[in-house]
């Protein structure tokens, strides 16, 4: 399996040479870079998960980027959107463009505090054990939506999850779930 994240990677390089739509530039590719090494490191023997952020202007190809993993992940990995990992954006119309859903439905978090948490979706996210997380216009999420997504990670994580603890058994961040923003 990691030969394909490796075989993906040099197709993803070789864009950087064509002057398309599809192209990809050098800071790009050294994001996709790491996202293939990490993908590939928990493949063989675990290890810190990544939790890092990828900056930059209006246009200068954050989506991009996130719509690549999401092939990487869909296409050469065969995961599945909402079970193995999970797009999200704040605002629905920025969620639907990525294919994803909004932060709130997809870690279940009531859009108001006031709000009854869904049973059924409760259910729903005790099924699924994300290893990635992406969250686009990461600007727009506050402090505290940040820290509700990673105490709803940590209370969702399971006993047996090889990712969620450290190797002195504390809870990681996000319940060890790699995190790209």
């Amino acid at each position: 399996m990691s030969m394909n994240v490796i075989k993906w990677l040099e197709q993803v390089m070789e864009l950087k040479e064509k002057k398309s739509h599809n192209s990809v530039n050098g800071s790009q590719v050294k994001a996709l870079e790491k996202i293939a090494k990490r993908v590939i490191a928990e493949m063989e023997c675990g290890g810190e998960p990544v939790r890092w952020c990828v900056h930059g202007g209006p246009g200068t190809g954050k989506t991009h980027i996130i719509k690549l993993v999401d092939e990487l992940f869909t296409n050469v990995l065969g995961w599945k959107m909402g079970i193995h990992f999970q797009l999200v954006a704040y605002q629905a119309v920025t969620a639907a463009l990525l294919g994803g859903d909004t932060i709130h439905r997809a870690c279940n978090i009531p859009l108001f505090t006031r709000g009854a948490v869904g049973l059924e979706n409760e259910q729903k996210q005790r099924e699924v054990h994300w290893r990635w997380l992406l969250i686009d216009e990461i600007n727009m999420v506050s402090a505290k939506l940040l820290a509700e997504i990673d105490t709803k990670l940590r209370s969702l994580a399971r006993d047996v999850d090889p990712y969620a603890r450290d190797e002195n058994k504390h809870m990681r961040p996000f319940a060890g779930v790699n995190l790209l923003c």
